[in-house]
């Protein structure tokens, strides 16, 4: 089993969500705003910060153009497609980069492993993550954010295990103008400090997360319901409603209002290796 952030963090938020979409690979048909505006983001980031054009990244992300690996993103919000791209030219030009996909093993479990989606390493080797965010928000409370967010822990591993030997993070945010017609602000870069013993305390954390998962695969499966906790709010919004809960076997396909999660991963690969050519 490998763990990414976001499986893990799900986890942790609530097992049954996790099930539904980690295991059942359930997701909502529709597409947040926030989630395209992010994925837009990055991958402009990834292929505008390699050389490529600002028509060639849209034409990718709508599907009127295919991407390397075949997969068509399609995406359909204009304002997130539009949003992404902009936050991506604000933070433009990047320093010589590349995206990794970086594996880390574990010292007991060794048919386990985690791993960090880095968006760029800087030749000083310097790890850099790029994010929006709102008007609202403070250099003072992201910075603060930062101390407890897993991400760093997933990121700092990953880049150990492809031989940094002192991997230092910072994470650039690109904030949203409050007013129609203002720019985006790019805030100075946040640094993210971690010791080696945080790290190896959030390793055998993600190693444990692996096992429980894995015990909870073999029973009671991934068919019937999994812990259902209370910080994971239920209500009429809720797109899961309808099946959380629920004993899944029945199900050959998604249910209505779902489609196939497609693993993001494998989404990016591609955008990897054209780095790696173009870079």
């Amino acid at each position: 089993m490998n763990l990414s952030v976001t499986s893990f963090r799900e986890f942790w938020d609530n097992p049954e969500r996790y099930r539904l979409v980690h295991q059942k690979n359930w997701v909502p048909a529709e597409t947040p705003f926030s989630l395209e505006r992010g994925i837009s983001m990055h991958v402009a980031l990834q292929v505008m910060g390699a050389g490529g054009t600002e028509e060639e990244t849209l034409d990718m992300l709508i599907g009127a153009k295919p991407r390397p690996d075949g997969r068509v993103e399609a995406l359909t919000n204009t304002r997130a497609l539009s949003e992404g791209v902009g936050m991506a030219k604000a933070l433009l030009p990047l320093p010589a980069a590349l995206a990794r996909e970086a594996y880390f093993q574990f010292p007991v479990s060794l048919h386990n492993s985690g791993h960090g989606i880095i968006d760029f390493i800087r030749a000083d080797e310097v790890i850099v993550e790029f994010k929006s965010v709102n008007p609202r928000a403070s250099y003072s409370q992201k910075e603060k954010d930062w101390n407890t967010d897993p991400q760093a822990d997933f990121e700092l591993l990953g880049a150990a295990a492809l031989g940094i030997k002192r991997p230092r993070l910072i994470v650039q945010y690109v904030q949203e103008p409050s007013k129609r017609g203002e720019d985006w602000k790019v805030w100075e870069p946040v640094p993210v400090v971690r010791t080696p013993a945080q790290l190896e305390v959030m390793r055998n954390n993600i190693e444990v997360t692996a096992s429980m998962i894995q015990g909870l695969i073999q029973s009671p499966g991934i068919d019937h319901p999994w812990p259902h906790l209370e910080n994971w709010k239920c209500g009429e919004n809720c797109p899961f409603r309808g099946v959380c809960g629920h004993i899944t076997s029945d199900f050959t396909q998604p249910p209505p209002g779902f489609r196939t999660r497609e693993d993001y991963l494998k989404a990016v690969k591609a955008e990897m290796k054209r780095l790696e050519v173009l870079v």
